[in-house]
């Protein structure tokens, strides 16, 4: 017995599949990289931590601050040295989200 278009099939249930996996590692990407910075954002008088966000648009995710002053605590100035914060929190995401994704590439076998 043979169905039409079962092959058709299959390959678009594969798409849908890859890009479920996409979103979901984006969204743990984001949401990750967001709590994160709760604890390494440095603090003086909050207004670096009040302004931190993400935005999650399903296959891109985006993560920041959206004061000015954010560049001088993370790159430094003549009169304070650099903390890098946001630098460590993007490189350390990297592994993390390889590992998510092996994670949700399993759930789907």
């Amino acid at each position: 017995m043979r169905v039409k278009g079962a092959d058709k099939f299959a390959k678009d249930m594969t798409k849908m599949a890859r890009k479920e996996v996409v979103k979901k590692v984006v969204e743990l990407g984001t949401r990750s990289m967001y709590n994160y910075a709760a604890g390494i954002t440095p603090v003086d008088t909050g207004l670096s931590m009040n302004t931190r966000g993400y935005t999650d648009s399903g296959t891109k995710g985006e993560f920041g601050y959206t004061t000015d002053y954010i560049i001088f605590p993370e790159n430094g100035t003549r009169y304070q040295r650099a903390q890098y914060f946001l630098r460590r929190n993007y490189e350390r995401q990297g592994p993390k989200s390889k590992k998510d994704a092996i994670n949700e590439v399993r759930k789907l076998r």
